[in-house]
């Protein structure tokens, strides 16, 4: 869905004339949390949005690292994937056997790899407070259960309270509805009809 919105953002003659490209992975990056009930269900969903933001703050710091980098730092690393690559096919003849289709397939999931590597790296060499800062994610579940349970609470203890002091609870009144129907009865009539009761 998120890919669907920067798709459209991106073709659109504002966000053209304005120069301002958006990524997907930018919009997880800056993911800090995320308000649900407590269904299992959505505590799953939080952990995996968590679990994709984290990646996108380490693509972005691969990405910045790679802008940062020469072609004498990224050549040799990217070298000894694709050397990796040839040995698990089956050695260099093996390899040039493969359609180019394979080889295309594989080169991409070397540069894949070699971007999910270095934001590894980046984001190990960083001091836990920075860290902590590009990760942050807070879950906020649903208060109602808890405002509930202090009423509930209340309501037991006061319901003791009564019981032990000897004193009259309070009695239940009847809504507008119910007023209506309670206004027909008679004082000194011994019948109640059903919707009375």
């Amino acid at each position: 869905m998120l890919d669907s919105i920067v798709d459209l953002h991106n073709h659109l003659p504002l966000g053209k004339q304005h120069g301002s490209i958006l990524h997907t992975v930018n919009i997880f990056a800056k993911l800090v949390g995320m308000m649900t009930d407590h269904c299992a269900k959505e505590k799953k969903d939080v952990c995996m949005l968590e679990e994709l933001k984290i990646a996108a703050v380490k693509q972005q710091l691969s990405e910045q690292r790679i802008l940062d980098s020469d072609n004498q730092d990224l050549v040799p690393k990217f070298y000894v994937k694709y050397c990796e690559v040839i040995s698990k096919s089956g050695g260099i003849h093996a390899w040039n056997a493969l359609p180019l289709e394979t080889h295309q397939a594989q080169l991409a999931k070397i540069s894949e790899d070699l971007v999910i590597d270095l934001g590894k790296d980046a984001y190990e060499i960083m001091s836990n407070k920075e860290k902590q800062y590009l990760t942050y994610f807070v879950w906020a579940g649903c208060g109602c259960p808890k405002d509930l349970n202090s009423v509930q609470g209340g309501y037991f203890a006061m319901s003791k309270w009564w019981e032990k002091h000897k004193q009259t609870p309070p009695i239940l009144l009847a809504n507008c509805d119910n007023a209506a129907v309670l206004a027909d009865m008679v004082s000194d009539s011994n019948t109640i009809t059903p919707a009375q009761e």
